[in-house]
């Protein structure tokens, strides 16, 4: 071998994570540049100039009418922010797994597999939610709640739960999953409650859409379906939308938490089989 050769495999040995970090950000980024001016079927049909707010909380309402504002291309503006918080999430997940001492390789393979699911890549690119942006809030909270206790990490908190109604799951979750234990945790959720509850109490003040709609509002995703925004018709088309609002949520953590431990890995694989056949159905039959 020559000396630049030997170099050269010194140099890769040393900082093949980073290296591997690189790669995967610059593959994901083209990916989601290509799929900017990409439209699914059901944005095309309702999502500008005709918002369908049946599914959507006050203040998701109020950011979506702020995005015509901000550019002639909200819908592409949009993915570009979801493209961003799909980093920032799978940060947050790196960031979580490094405070439990992870070794690089796990760091890299969480990353990497965070960005590349077909879950991530439908969530943001073909149907535009922003369940990166609520997923973002929450670990980032999670970690800062762990690292200083901090009050912000309550915002953060509030912030993803206004923005999406699944996501208020989050406070009794996480109450009841050994946090109580850890000091200023009212502190921590009672900011994020009452953070919650204002953003959409001002949204529906900006809105003008009078309380009893805005609290509809906060609700409505359990009672109307996704599709079309009807009343389900039974307990069968209900169970059909759940996946469509708690998928990446729960696909997300599960993956998280099989890299915390690994008897929770084969749970965690199969679960993402299942939210694959069932993305495969909802993209090629619909609803």
């Amino acid at each position: 071998m020559l000396k630049w050769e030997r170099r050269a495999v010194e140099y890769l040995d040393r900082h093949l994570p980073i290296l591997g970090f690189l790669v995967v950000t610059l593959l994901v980024f083209f990916m989601h540049r290509a799929g900017y001016w990409h439209t699914s079927f059901d944005l095309q049909s309702h999502f500008y100039p005709d918002l369908p707010e049946y599914l959507h909380t006050p203040f998701y309402t109020l950011f979506l009418r702020l995005l015509p504002i901000l550019s002639d291309t909200p819908v592409v503006l949009l993915k570009k922010l979801i493209c961003l918080f799909d980093f920032g999430t799978a940060l947050g997940a790196v960031y979580l797994l490094w405070q439990r001492k992870a070794d690089q390789t796990t760091l890299l393979a969480c990353y990497t597999l965070l960005l590349l699911l077909p879950l991530t890549i439908e969530n943001g690119l073909l149907w535009i939610h922003v369940d990166s942006i609520c997923m973002f809030t929450l670990l980032w909270s999670i970690a800062l709640y762990r690292q200083t206790h901090s009050p912000i990490a309550g915002l953060l908190l509030g912030v993803g739960a206004a923005l999406l109604a699944p996501y208020t799951i989050a406070f009794p979750v996480l109450f009841f999953l050994g946090l109580q234990k850890k000091e200023k945790l009212s502190l921590y959720l009672g900011t994020g409650i009452i953070l919650w509850l204002a953003l959409n109490a001002l949204s529906i003040w900006i809105l003008d859409i009078g309380l009893r709609q805005g609290l509809f509002l906060s609700i409505n995703w359990l009672l109307q379906s996704p599709e079309n925004g009807q009343s389900f018709t039974g307990i069968l088309p209900w169970l059909k939308a759940m996946p469509a609002y708690f998928g990446y949520m729960v696909g997300t953590l599960s993956l998280i938490i099989a890299f915390l431990k690994p008897k929770y890995r084969v749970p965690a694989a199969l679960l993402h089989i299942l939210l694959f056949f069932y993305l495969g159905h909802i993209l090629q039959y619909g609803w």
